[in-house]
């Protein structure tokens, strides 16, 4: 995480300073994007020190920071990516350490939101509902709320946020789609209980 999190400043940077022409550099793109996403998706997937639970944690922020990078990696405009397979596993390594994260909460939500935003269907439905009941058991008591905890743990605004407003949209129950077949609505300040 820390690794993405040097390359997500960098990018930010380079973004301001080249007026955005940077995602059309598919050198830079490749050059930084590829080494990440690599060692995301071969980091080992069982440690014989962590038991199941710490192993499913392990694995469900190993995935989410896989499907970080995809939006980013959306954004250069390198290869389609398909992250069906890596939510539909982050949901059973989430599903499998429930009522474990203790004091790293605010990761699970992070972990949801990143599977949220990369999801869709029924799967998206899921990931809706979980972040709105971990949402209310850290006693936030709004979209925004949420947003600020997962922004605070690794977040690239220009690709993340929208879609994230989106999927908070999709919370406050009301229902619509936009040509891409996303949620789409005006306002997204909403309480999350209720």
């Amino acid at each position: 995480m820390r690794a993405i999190s040097r390359f997500s400043s960098h990018l930010k940077a380079e973004a301001i300073n080249t007026k955005r022409r940077v995602f059309s550099d598919g050198d830079f793109g490749t050059a930084y994007l590829f080494p990440l996403i690599h060692k995301c998706l071969s980091l080992p997937r069982y440690n014989e020190d962590l038991d199941e639970k710490d192993g499913a944690i392990l694995q469900a922020c190993r995935l989410a920071c896989a499907l970080f990078l995809a939006e980013i990696k959306r954004m250069f405009g390198i290869n389609a990516v398909n992250s069906g397979l890596q939510t539909q596993k982050l949901r059973t390594y989430l599903a499998n350490s429930k009522g474990h994260w203790g004091d790293l909460q605010p990761l699970k939500l992070w972990c949801l939101a990143m599977g949220g935003v990369e999801s869709l269907g029924s799967l998206q439905v899921w990931y809706e509902h979980e972040l709105r009941e971990e949402g209310a058991n850290m006693r936030l008591d709004s979209w925004e709320e949420v947003e600020n905890k997962v922004k605070a743990i690794l977040w690239f605004d220009e690709c993340h946020t929208p879609l994230l407003v989106e999927l908070g949209l999709g919370i406050k129950g009301v229902s619509g789609l936009n040509a891409l077949g996303r949620r789409s609505y005006a306002s997204h300040n909403s309480p999350l209980r209720g």
